[in-house]
């Protein structure tokens, strides 16, 4: 079996115009597990022109969040403020901008990452995340918009009660399962046996599987 994995890519072309000379510019998302409820957004960009600041929207699935403090940026934004919150129940805002007219210098690359969190009630067969506002402002004040897009998020193979999204079943799931019959969780996921709630039975249904295998 295969371990949970949650990734895509998106990509999109930055047109700076019917001119001579058109500049191209690609903004590339990816999405991977970092455990069961936890995975990290890393925005990249190709770039040709050179900008001083940046919108993008993140709408996301529901039942998913961000993770407040997550926000991680590199070298490439050096010299800019960088803020991601979330500006209502389901859309994440990333605005990044300088007071001294730094540029993000033509090149390619990373140039953040955060964390989203989805609630313990949910669980993610399929869903979608939107990329909206997308709006880069180049030295000269002239600004490229980026045309919205939508991408699917596609879930593999899973491993029956793996909790911490390591792909295999092994008794730190089980404690992980523990730790959250104690906490009074509630989340789906939890409920190993399927009988609607979740209780030590479920501890002793995910032991039952772990030596099977």
């Amino acid at each position: 079996m295969k371990k949970t994995i949650y990734i895509f890519s998106v990509l999109f072309l930055l047109c700076a115009g019917a001119l001579k000379g058109q500049a191209e510019n690609t903004l590339t998302a990816v999405v991977t597990p970092t455990d069961g409820q936890h995975f990290t957004v890393e925005l990249g960009l190709a770039n040709t022109d050179a900008f001083i600041s940046f919108q993008a929207d993140l709408v996301l699935p529901e039942g998913v969040t961000l993770q407040e403090n997550s926000l991680q940026t590199t070298a490439r934004l050096s010299g800019l403020t960088v803020e991601a919150s979330m500006v209502s129940s389901n859309r994440v805002r990333v605005v990044g901008y300088s007071n001294t007219n730094t540029n993000i210098t033509a090149g390619s690359g990373k140039m953040l990452s955060l964390v989203l969190v989805t609630r313990e009630d949910v669980e993610l067969n399929s869903a979608a995340l939107t990329l909206r506002n997308l709006l880069f402002t180049k030295a000269n004040y002239e600004e490229i918009i980026l045309m919205g897009s939508t991408v699917d998020l596609v879930t593999g193979e899973t491993v029956e009660g793996d909790l911490n999204g390591d792909g295999i079943l092994t008794t730190a799931d089980v404690s992980l399962l523990v730790e959250k019959v104690m906490a009074g969780a509630t989340g789906t996921k939890y409920d190993i046996n399927k009988d609607g709630r979740v209780s030590v039975s479920d501890v002793t249904a995910m032991v039952n599987i772990l030596l099977k295998q």
